[in-house]
């Protein structure tokens, strides 16, 4: 594992999967990128996967309980920013527009986070790091390397997620519909098509991760 990797606020640092079937998960995202899949157990039968690459967190994933499917959640994968304090940027997403789906509350032993909806309908989750900052592994080959939100409406993401996390924005050169964001200058962000939220892994090869079967 390389050197620990500290996030800037607004900052995208954590990747989870939501699923309806987690081995299954584990085994694609094993055999496609070659992440280690370690398991902790999180209560009765539940259990929380870490995919790991070189003994470094890079993603993980759990299992969609029956209340949220109820709810009509699907699978996807969702995305935590860095925050120094999570109750004051989960206040700050009702004053911008935004709704509070989980109110802030602690993770035992690594931090304390929120979960959040934009004004479009994106949902992402709020970090304030403890003793666990984020990922260990990013922007290299089979980790993420791209955050992307699919809007609807630009100017509103814009106004939001500026005034949320201290994201600069421009346009991206020859593409009228992208919209690229950068939290402390570095990381890339988003697009403008409708969606929600996601998460993109560099790979070396795309047209093999394309024909790839599990």
């Amino acid at each position: 594992m390389g050197a620990e990797i500290s996030f800037a606020p607004g900052q995208p640092c954590w990747f989870e999967l939501a699923t309806t079937n987690q081995a299954e998960a584990n085994s694609f995202h094993a055999q496609l990128l070659g992440w280690d899949v370690v398991e902790e157990p999180i209560g009765g039968e539940a259990v929380y996967t870490r995919f790991k690459i070189n003994g470094g967190d890079v993603a993980a994933a759990f299992s969609l309980p029956a209340t949220m499917l109820a709810q009509g959640t699907n699978p996807n994968w969702g995305v935590y920013f860095a925050t120094p304090d999570v109750d004051y940027s989960t206040a700050e997403v009702t004053r911008l527009g935004g709704q509070v789906l989980h109110a802030p509350s602690e993770v035992p032993d690594a931090g304390r986070l929120s979960v959040c909806q934009d004004p479009g309908g994106a949902t992402f989750s709020l970090w304030q790091a403890g003793r666990n900052r984020g990922v260990d592994v990013i922007e290299q080959h089979n980790s993420v390397g791209w955050t992307e939100l699919a809007t609807w409406d630009v100017p509103q993401a814009q106004a939001f997620y500026t005034g949320l996390l201290g994201w600069d924005t421009h346009p991206s050169s020859g593409m009228e519909t992208l919209h690229r964001f950068a939290a402390g200058g570095s990381r890339r962000i988003f697009g403008d098509r409708p969606g929600g939220l996601t998460a993109r892994s560099n790979v070396p090869d795309a047209a093999e991760c394309r024909s790839y079967r599990c």
